[in-house]
């Protein structure tokens, strides 16, 4: 019977380990891989852990000597999206001066290894990089703005897809979130207001931003930037109930809908 119990806590120990490996016995974890775990290839490997410990002078003696940071192998993904599995500004910042380009998917996919991706509430379950993604896509999940900013300024492209879902571009990522400061910078970056799919009528930024979180207030500055697709359903969204706070947005919202006619 000793024996028995044993095994099975030995058993249950090996099966802790294996969950838990990316994030706690070898720190830093991304799309569910260790840090050694990332790629096989020895030169990209150092560079980057040394971007993952933002050692920016080490990223940029590597670059120079030939290390490239858009490497990739097959079910991996780029070295930014490790940095920013790591939270690392440094070494994010590094990679994009070395050239790291922000809309570079990868074939890779799994949790983040810590949490980072979206709201407080959801990050411990939510933290998953799906395959293809961006880090730009990924930045635009990511409630700091800094590594959104820095993405945009560095040629990242606020409406590419990258993906296997319709809602994987960086716009309607942060309306998902309801990341507003988000929001704001990639429209200021030239994001598609009026992004959407066909397939999903549900897939666009307003209705994004009301159906995950009841962001109502983010329904109407979308309005009030110009948005006007399908306002049909926009109207159908505010059946919706409200939270208190957002209760006078939504009756702006189904006012300010009903003046363009909507009904």
């Amino acid at each position: 019977m000793v024996k028995i119990r044993i095994s099975v806590i030995a058993g249950g120990l090996l099966m802790l380990f294996a969950k838990t490996a990316c994030s706690t016995f070898y720190g830093v974890g991304c799309a569910g891989c260790t840090l050694d775990q990332a790629y096989r290839d020895p030169q990209a490997l150092a560079l980057l852990h040394a971007a993952v410990r933002g050692n920016a002078d080490e990223v940029e003696r590597l670059v120079k000597g030939g290390a490239d940071p858009n490497y990739l192998e097959e079910g991996s993904v780029p070295m930014l999206i490790w940095t920013l599995c790591a939270q690392n500004k440094k070494g994010y910042e590094a990679l994009l001066k070395a050239g790291a380009d922000p809309n570079l998917g990868g074939t890779g996919k799994g949790f983040a290894g810590s949490e980072v991706i979206g709201t407080a509430f959801s990050r411990t379950s939510r933290s998953y990089i799906k395959k293809g993604w961006s880090a730009t896509v990924m930045a635009a999940a990511i409630e700091d703005p800094f590594y959104l900013r820095l993405a945009l300024k560095n040629g990242g492209d606020p409406n590419a897809l990258r993906g296997p879902e319709p809602d994987d571009r960086p716009l309607l990522q942060a309306a998902y979130y309801g990341f507003f400061e988000n929001i704001k910078i990639l429209l200021a970056s030239g994001a598609d207001i009026n992004v959407h799919d066909d397939r999903y009528r549900f897939y666009t930024a307003p209705e994004l931003a009301i159906g995950v979180y009841g962001r109502f207030d983010i329904a109407v500055y979308l309005l009030e930037q110009g948005y006007n697709h399908d306002l049909q359903m926009l109207l159908r969204s505010c059946d919706r109930s409200a939270n208190e706070e957002m209760k006078p947005y939504r009756e702006q919202l189904i006012k300010m809908l009903k003046e363009r006619g909507v009904e």
